[in-house]
């Protein structure tokens, strides 16, 4: 399993950058490319606040990297 933090970091971007790219993108993913609806969690950041995170199957991880890589 994968997560946007993962995205983030292959990609040299700030994780609330990317958090906002697949939020954007999310119409595309859903509808367009007809993938599952995107999983939701969170995590605890080094100050021990939630936040949130993207989960990615494999697949779904090197999909999301092709599409915010452009």
């Amino acid at each position: 399993m994968y997560s946007s933090l993962d995205l983030a970091k292959d990609l040299g971007r700030k994780h609330k950058s990317v958090l906002r790219s697949i939020r954007r993108n999310r119409s595309y993913w859903e509808d367009i490319l007809c993938m599952e609806k995107l999983k939701e969690d969170t995590y605890k950041d080094s100050l021990g606040r939630d936040q949130k995170v993207f989960l990615f199957s494999v697949g779904e991880f090197d999909k999301w990297l092709e599409i915010l890589n452009k």
